[in-house]
């Protein structure tokens, strides 16, 4: 997790970038700074999502992803099939 001060740098670079657009541009400075305090919201120390949560989530994303896949494969197969017999029949 990157320290504090570099956090509270980047936001005030990225606040002095905005500040600029905004002057640059025909919207207020204010609208731009309320639109970035709405972007950035600041987060309590520790409240980062570690490596294994992500791994996990992904593991879990992917494996019903793939039953969910099969499952209409199957359902596409078997309506496909009824389809081509219906055509079948009908000539």
């Amino acid at each position: 997790m990157p320290p504090a001060s570099a956090v509270a740098s980047a936001v005030e670079k990225l606040h002095a970038v905005a500040q600029d657009a905004a002057n640059s541009s025909s919207r207020s400075a204010t609208a731009l700074s309320e639109q970035a305090h709405q972007v950035l919201v600041p987060r309590a120390a520790g409240r980062v999502v570690s490596l294994s949560t992500c791994t996990k989530i992904s593991v879990v994303s992917f494996a019903v992803g793939v039953v969910v896949g099969f499952a209409l494969k199957k359902r596409l197969h078997r309506w496909a099939a009824k389809l081509l017999k219906r055509i079948k029949d009908d000539d």
